[in-house]
């Protein structure tokens, strides 16, 4: 069974370059197979068709993210920082693969059911690390829906602007301003001063 996975694995990472390169309208299961060394015929052993092959490396993908963030968030430092870290991480995907906004909106077509998954994972993290900012005393939120709403909101509109093409390195520097700029809104009073 093992060598099946990874054999599975290894087909994941071509389906992942493959799609980069030809975006999913136009990657074929031939293209999948040749990326992968393998006749076409054998890659239906693993998948049934192209859907299936793109929902599992977008699914592989998410969790990477998820893996990713969470890592971002383990480092350590200031609410502010652990944010913005946690931004990046979650933006990192978009900014490697430089996709344009039709690709984009097809692979969401084909993973629609697997956003919900990354969306509720975010908030539970941002609603993770503001409850820690509470607990601490560096943070002050009356209505803690709210300031999730809020930061997500945020996080899901610098999203959009790479989704647009908005130059990566840009957002990068959007992104530290944008978690200083929130989170001073949210910092206790003795500490705006």
């Amino acid at each position: 069974m093992v060598k099946k996975d990874e054999k599975r694995e290894e087909l994941l990472d071509a389906a992942f370059e493959v799609l980069l390169k030809y975006g999913p309208r136009k990657a074929t299961m031939e293209d999948f197979a040749s990326k992968a060394d393998m006749a076409t015929t054998s890659l239906y052993y693993y998948f049934k068709n192209k859907k299936e092959i793109i929902q599992a490396t977008a699914k592989r993908e998410i969790q990477r993210t998820m893996d990713d963030i969470q890592e971002a968030l383990e480092k350590g430092g200031s609410i502010e920082e652990r944010l913005g870290r946690m931004w990046l991480a979650a933006f990192a995907p978009l900014i490697k693969q430089n996709m344009d906004i039709d690709d984009f909106l097809e692979i969401i077509q084909y993973t629609k059911d697997l956003i919900p998954k990354l969306l509720n994972y975010e908030n539970a993290k941002i609603r993770e690390l503001l409850e820690e900012g509470t607990a601490s005393g560096e943070l002050q939120i009356e209505n803690m829906d709210l300031a999730v709403l809020t930061v997500a909101s945020a996080m899901r509109g610098i999203a959009q602007a790479l989704i647009q093409g908005e130059n990566p390195e840009l957002i990068i520097q959007v992104t530290h301003k944008l978690a200083r700029l929130l989170l001073r809104g949210m910092q206790a009073a003795d500490d705006q001063q």
